[in-house]
């Protein structure tokens, strides 16, 4: 019996268990399943504003000279002297001098070339009266020719007519051929002297070259600026060597510096393909230094020559404007130019983040979205400029959603 009791004692505690679960489950509140709501995004939009709009092309490059001379030693030799302003970027005025390189030996060469001149041209004087004396001596053996020659005739008709004796036809003869002897050679003479003056006169005419060239070497002892400018890179002191050609310094002349800017083909060739011409369209320079932005006036003054393949875009040369930001200015300078682009009639500018992936901007209607197909025309720093099925009054998305489509549901906020 008591065996009985330990077993069914357990067992009604577990059946009563059971029957109160199960009453409890019976009894629990039902709570009845919502559906679920449709998500609403908070967005941002602006209105679809049609017009002509003419962004701007930021391009970056820096500044340099449009006109720079490398300043060289046109002779050897020390230097003896150097300008006050031949320091690291000090102006210097067009004709003043640079560095004197010591005269000496090219000052002494001039004077040799000057008196080798002066001797050969006495030596042209002296062939000359010797040839001028030949030529009357000359005149004078011809006229005493022309006597023998008379006279042996006259002996010859007399011999003829049996009055003249042999010997004398043979001594008038005998005169005769010495003389044509004497009147060739002093003709041989003669024309040897004019040879010889000739060749003095192309000797006079290579020490006159000499002279000139060593003037000039005594000229070229002192380089002078070819024109007002800056000076940079100084290589010299007093007392260095130089040989012919070694770098002194670089000139750059200050009214000349020019931006020098890289534009992308891309853009290279949207500009020309409108038809406006690039040279002499108005930019302006933006010149950061620190906390300080300037802006300079410019003007696209050329393009530079080729296309290149590496970089895939041409440079431009922007012209600055006279004035204080620009005489400040030094070839090396990082600057920023902002180049009008083409104008683009009945765009729409909008901000960047409004155009989605395969062109398409969304617009609100009735709290939905709805995606209109548009062309990009061009960018304009944070905002790009788009044409297609866009009306105007429209209110265009500009709120970036990662998952977006037609249809969905957003809010703007309440104005």
């Amino acid at each position: 019996m008591r065996r009985l009791i330990g077993i069914g004692l357990p067992a009604l505690v577990l059946l009563a268990a059971l029957m109160a679960t199960a009453w409890l489950i019976q009894t629990r509140p039902r709570v009845e399943a919502k559906p679920p709501e449709e998500t609403v995004w908070p967005v941002e939009t602006v209105a679809v504003r049609p017009a002509s709009h003419r962004p701007e092309i930021l391009l970056f490059g820096e500044i340099v000279a449009s006109r720079e001379a490398e300043l060289r030693a046109l002779v050897a030799g020390q230097v003896v002297e150097t300008s006050p302003a031949l320091l690291e970027g000090a102006a210097v005025k067009a004709d003043a001098l640079v560095v004197a390189i010591d005269p000496f030996e090219y000052r002494a060469t001039l004077e040799e070339r000057r008196a080798q001149l002066v001797e050969a041209r006495a030596r042209t004087a002296e062939i000359e009266a010797r040839r001028k004396a030949e030529v009357d001596a000359l005149a004078w053996d011809r006229r005493q020719l022309e006597l023998n020659e008379r006279d042996a005739n006259r002996k010859t008709e007399l011999f003829g007519k049996g009055t003249g004796t042999e010997k004398a036809l043979d001594d008038a003869r005998l005169a005769m051929m010495r003389q044509r002897v004497v009147v060739e050679g002093r003709a041989n003479a003669v024309t040897a002297l004019v040879a010889q003056l000739d060749q003095q006169r192309a000797a006079i005419e290579r020490m006159a070259v000499g002279v000139r060239r060593a003037e000039r070497d005594l000229e070229n002892t002192r380089l002078t600026a070819p024109f007002d400018g800056i000076l940079r890179e100084i290589q010299v002191a007093v007392g260095k060597r130089l040989a012919i050609g070694d770098r002194v310094a670089i000139l750059a002349d200050p009214a000349g510096y020019e931006a020098r800017v890289f534009l992308p083909d891309a853009d290279y060739g949207r500009l020309t393909a409108a038809g406006d011409a690039l040279e002499g369209r108005s930019a302006k320079l933006v010149w950061r230094t620190g906390e300080l932005t300037e802006a300079v006036s410019a003007e696209i003054a050329r393009i530079g020559p080729r296309i290149s393949a590496g970089t895939g875009g041409v440079n431009l040369y922007a012209r600055l404007a006279a004035g204080p930001a620009s005489q400040r200015l030094r070839p090396g300078a990082f600057v920023e130019l902002r180049l009008p682009d083409r104008k683009y009639d009945a765009a729409v500018r909008l901000p960047a983040a409004a155009l989605y992936a395969g062109g398409t901007v969304y617009v609100v209607a009735e709290g939905r979205l709805q995606a209109r197909a548009v062309e990009l025309l061009a960018r304009d720093g944070e905002h790009v400029l788009v044409k297609g099925a866009l009306a105007e009054g429209e209110r265009a998305l500009v709120t970036r959603l990662t998952r977006i489509g037609p249809g969905l549901r957003v809010r703007e906020p309440a104005t």
